[in-house]
């Protein structure tokens, strides 16, 4: 797992509710403070997140525990429930985080132990002994932490999670920069001040004149807008290169945008304000400001989105990388094709968030070619972004080879997410009835449907496969066949055939959909006839022709609408009191 993806299991005996609160407090705020600016992944998890199952107790939550990577334990004056297999599960669950640490993986695990009452450390009964050899066995294994109450533990832990955070990202930024670049080697060096042309000149002009009259601003700072703005991004660039990866503000950027016939940048405050495109991209300009060709700006987005040290940022970079663009700069460069492309993204999969990383699956997919297919096929046999690669790998393929995309979502064995099946809404536009009729037949539940979907569509309606798939073991498939079959003229007997076969299965006896479906069949004076207060089972009826039948039904809407229904309770009551009589 990589470092930089910290996904944190809570362990604790029971009765320590006050310090896994507090525990879950620091989790959030250094989500909040700290991961989410550097683009790092901070998960906290613990039993209680844990959906019940069947068998022994931490069996369940051991699978769990195993996809963690850091483990914080809290220990009282109790040790906790034996499992079977160790003291407590509290001790399972250290136990096992520490045979992966002697294995040498990447694991942390960090215990707090709460103060014990001198008095009860006078007299120990069996539980607290059992705690006590167990802290003995802490201290000789690992370097554990005393806390003397809760506040005391929660400042502990907010400070070692701001470590490990931190000392993450500067990882990262190391690995970034020593990393040989996709694109050019030198833009991932550390960049050199340009101090010839029109960049240079500005900036010396604008700071020779702050210099002047510092620590105040000259007043035509004040009064042009552009000097102030001008240096800020000049300043923001290489803080955001040296330190935190911040990005440049939308208001000054606006402003140096209205002014951009007058604003030179020097190759690094291209990147940055390209950077704040990305991390604000619904409101910040940049292109026009930068003045890049579509070449140079596919250049610019591929360096961004395989070397920035926020996933934030690189995530959009993929979203406003496309086809066009990347084409264009591989055109212009003969050093570069698309495979170095996909090569250099195979590399940085396993440092991406989840965010990052269906962006940049999602940008594969969209490029299409043997080279998307190869990378994708790669990620469908690894661990990172595999579901996700999945679905890409068949919306790409969707469109050339229908019967392939069908059988990887067998292979996959995933159900079909929006974005893909409206891949294949748009490979089956137009197609014949015999191409449907393969995703009416694919072992997805959701691709059953959608075939129900586009079959009941067409004109006339494949009726044929319809009634076949009334008989689909899906519930869903089949009750969306018979509400396509509802339309199809001369359907009424068989659908009256259809309604029992299906209401003979257990969990659709009394499906609403069904009585309905029976209902609509049923002539307009029929459905009046049937309809009285009394009886729920009008409720369908009064339905069909209040929302089917208007022309005919629409008045005695109205009457029921505007008298809450008294004339129909009334009338239906009468009708009873004839059929029974009056006692």
């Amino acid at each position: 797992m990589p470092a930089d993806r910290f996904r944190i299991f809570l362990a604790s005996p029971s009765g320590l509710d006050d310090y896994r609160r507090a525990a879950r407090d620091q989790f959030e705020q250094i989500r909040t403070d700290v991961a989410s600016r550097c683009g790092i992944d901070v998960d906290a998890i613990g039993w209680e997140d844990i959906s019940p199952g069947f068998g022994r107790p931490q069996s369940v939550i051991n699978p769990k525990l195993d996809t963690c990577n850091v483990l914080v334990g809290i220990l009282g004056k109790q040790l906790g429930t034996p499992t079977g297999v160790a003291a407590s599960g509290f001790v399972e669950e250290y136990d096992r985080m520490a045979a992966r640490a002697r294995t040498g993986e990447d694991v942390a695990i960090w215990v707090y132990l709460l103060p014990l009452p001198d008095e009860a450390l006078a007299d120990p009964g069996e539980k607290l002994k059992a705690v006590l050899e167990f802290r003995e066995r802490l201290f000789d294994e690992a370097l554990v932490k005393l806390v003397r109450n809760i506040d005391d533990f929660g400042g502990q832990l907010y400070r070692d999670l701001n470590s490990l955070v931190l000392d993450a990202d500067e990882r990262r930024r190391q690995r970034s920069e020593s990393a040989a670049a996709p694109v050019d080697n030198e833009e991932r060096q550390a960049p050199k001040q340009d101090h010839s042309g029109e960049a240079g000149r500005q900036l010396r002009e604008l700071l020779t004149a702050a210099a002047k009259e510092a620590p105040l601003p000259p007043q035509t700072f004040l009064e042009e807008g552009l000097p102030l703005a001008r240096l800020g991004l000049w300043v923001s660039a290489w803080d955001g290169w040296a330190f935190a990866g911040e990005i440049f503000g939308v208001h000054p950027l606006n402003r140096l945008y209205t002014m951009r016939d007058s604003v030179a940048l020097a190759e690094q405050e291209k990147r940055h304000v390209l950077r704040s495109m990305c991390g604000q991209r619904s409101v910040a300009p940049g292109w026009a400001l930068m003045r890049y060709s579509d070449d140079q700006a596919a250049a610019a987005l591929v360096t961004v989105a395989l070397g920035d040290r926020r996933d934030d940022i690189r995530a959009a970079a993929f979203r406003m990388l496309d086809k066009p663009l990347l084409d264009a700069w591989l055109a212009n460069n003969d050093d570069v094709d698309q495979r170095n492309v996909f090569a250099a993204m195979a590399n940085e999969i396993d440092r991406l968030n989840d965010f990052a990383r269906d962006a940049m699956i999602d940008f594969a997919a969209r490029y299409g070619g043997a080279a998307a297919d190869d990378f994708l096929s790669a990620l469908t046999t690894g661990e990172s972004g595999k579901q996700q690669a999945w679905q890409a790998l068949i919306r790409l393929r969707v469109s050339s080879d229908l019967p392939g995309a069908i059988a990887a979502v067998a292979e996959a064995e995933i159900e079909p997410n929006d974005k893909t099946i409206s891949a294949f809404r748009a490979a089956v536009a137009g197609a014949e009835v015999s191409t449907i009729e393969r995703l009416a037949s694919a072992p997805s539940v959701t691709l059953r449907l959608f075939a129900v979907e586009v079959l009941g569509t067409r004109d006339p309606p494949a009726s044929g496969v319809l009634k076949r798939l009334l008989d689909d073991p899906s519930n869903a498939v089949a009750l969306a066949a018979f509400a396509a079959l509802y339309e199809v003229d001369g359907m009424k007997a068989e659908l009256a055939a259809a309604s029992a076969r299906l209401q003979q299965r257990e969990s659709l006896r009394y499906d609403d959909r069904l009585s309905r479906g029976q209902v609509r069949q049923l002539d307009t004076e029929q459905l009046i006839q049937s309809l009285n207060w009394i009886d729920i089972g009008s409720i369908n009826a009064y339905r069909v022709l209040a929302e089917e039948r208007w022309d005919e039904f629409g008045p005695a809407v109205r009457r029921d609408l505007a008298d809450g229904f008294r004339t129909f309770a009334e009338k239906s009551r009468a009708l009873y009191a004839r059929r029974l009589g009056p006692q």
